[in-house]
């Protein structure tokens, strides 16, 4: 068996949104799953301007067999108070 472990960070600017570079980052990971049917992993997402009412909490994908999900995560969210202070 041969595996591929990373961690990356990616921090968008607002330009990226706009570009829809954020989505590709995404799809990448889908595909990921999509060619390599026996993968699994995490990508941990937050929008702190989702406009569907998430924007306070991380959202991860979860891939298991190549088959991705999205979850609320429990670790990290409510993202203020438990990553970040509240603003004054």
């Amino acid at each position: 068996m041969f595996e591929y472990h990373a961690w990356v960070t990616i921090r968008a600017r607002p330009v990226m949104r706009t570009l829809g570079e954020g989505q590709a980052v995404i799809d990448t990971f889908r595909r990921v799953g999509e060619v390599a049917p026996g993968s699994y992993g995490v990508l941990y997402l937050r929008d702190d301007e989702d406009p569907t009412g998430k924007a306070n909490e991380s959202q991860v994908l979860v891939m298991r067999h190549g088959l991705v999900s999205q979850q609320s995560d429990s670790f990290l969210s409510p993202c203020v108070p438990m990553i970040e202070d509240p603003e004054d």
